[in-house]
């Protein structure tokens, strides 16, 4: 008789999970990721001055919109993909990733003047 073998599942432990990976973690994590979405749509309802964007904003095409948005993505990725190579090349790759992104998102919020 051939002897059988039987296949034995193995779930990890919350332990052994990396700690981004943990439940208390991703709670965390999703919290901040809602509290920043209903931020940011807060501003943009409510903010002074800009009713006259989203009358703008109305009338636009949103093929455009998707274009001009995927532009600006790919802006974002190629930036981000050479700021490592030609300014921290002794860095990861992720903490290269965090000091672009940060870079972009505060050229965003203060405009740098000429």
């Amino acid at each position: 008789m051939a002897p059988t073998l039987k296949a034995r599942i193995v779930t990890p432990s919350s332990d052994d999970l990396p700690s981004e990976f943990q439940a208390r973690s991703l709670r965390r994590r999703t919290l901040q990721a809602v509290t920043a979405l209903c931020l940011l749509i807060g501003i943009v309802v409510l903010a002074p001055g800009l009713g006259e964007v989203r009358e703008r904003l109305s009338h636009a095409d949103s093929g455009w919109l998707a274009l001009a948005t995927l532009f600006e993505g790919l802006s974002f990725a190629s930036y981000v993909l050479m700021f490592g190579p030609i300014f921290c090349a002794g860095l990861s790759q992720r903490r290269s990733w965090q000091i672009a992104g940060s870079e972009l998102a505060m050229g965003s919020l203060v405009p740098a003047r000429e």
